[in-house]
């Protein structure tokens, strides 16, 4: 997912469990997976920050809720890392230009 102002562009995600329901054969094609996550989350991020949800559903019936988690921890940009970004992407495109 992506994170807004991260020493990062992205954070990976993870769950404590692997979702398991037993049903029968005929019913599987009604059972749907809902996921509730963010476009983004803003740094700082904490490792294991509960960001969004996953819904396993039988009709209106809900069957499994597990919580999506971030991974890792994500740190706020500073000032200084974001002039080094920016000088960097400026002294790439002077390269470019050149050639």
């Amino acid at each position: 997912i992506r994170v807004k102002m991260g020493k990062q562009e992205t954070v990976e995600l993870t769950t404590d469990t692997i979702p398991s329901v037993i049903l029968e054969k005929e019913r599987m094609g009604e059972i749907t997976v809902e996921s509730e996550l963010p476009d983004f989350v803003e740094a700082p991020v904490e490792a294991g920050t509960q960001i969004g949800k996953i819904t396993l559903r039988d009709g209106s019936k809900i069957l499994r809720t597990i919580p999506v988690k971030t991974a890792e921890c994500v740190r706020k940009l500073t000032f200084s890392d974001a002039f080094s970004k920016m000088f960097t992407f400026i002294a790439g495109r002077t390269a470019v230009d050149k050639a």
